[in-house]
């Protein structure tokens, strides 16, 4: 949703105190905006992927009990519609 609004409104959003007296934004120990906001599969290398906005906290737990066990977590198995009722 980011991407269909100008950066410079964002930082205007984000940063009124600076915008209103004309500063800069922030620079230190913050990273400089991209023009575009991008899927994170497209920055880092991504292991799994665990669906849901945010997911849900049982198939979050499941994941990570799977990870330490050094089993293969299936996480389709888990966010599939009435999939968590069944843990």
């Amino acid at each position: 949703m980011r991407n269909v609004v100008p950066l410079s409104a964002i930082y205007q959003r984000v940063f009124p105190a600076a915008a209103a007296i004309g500063g800069d934004c922030p620079t230190v120990g913050v990273p400089r905006l991209l023009d575009r906001v991008l899927p994170v599969h497209q920055v880092v290398s991504v292991d799994l992927f665990l669906p849901g906005c945010p997911p849900a906290a049982e198939a979050i737990y499941q994941v990570l009990l799977d990870v330490l066990a050094q089993r293969a977590p299936e996480p389709l198995k888990l966010t599939r519609f009435g999939a968590l009722g069944a843990l």
